[in-house]
């Protein structure tokens, strides 16, 4: 599984961050085609107010926790 992060609009204001899962036992530059990977969904991105609370620790520590329950949760078997 990974993310990048992708411009979505022809300004590069809009992004969104797709999540992707491809198989590690492929060469890397045919997991790197459209082919070879699966999109599982979007990683949500939080926004702060101003540059004050984006540089604030209780900031960076709600983007990690989002991250890391966002993979959880795709990780988790679909019944």
């Amino acid at each position: 599984m990974y993310s990048d992060a992708t411009t979505t609009d022809t300004l590069g204001k809009s992004q969104l961050h797709p999540i992707y899962i491809s198989l590690g036992n492929i060469p890397i530059w045919r997991r790197n085609k459209a082919d070879a990977k699966q999109l599982l969904g979007y990683l949500p991105i939080l926004e702060a107010a101003n540059s004050t609370e984006r540089k604030s620790s209780a900031f960076k520590y709600l983007v990690q926790v989002n991250s890391v329950k966002i993979y959880e949760r795709f990780r988790e078997p679909n019944i």
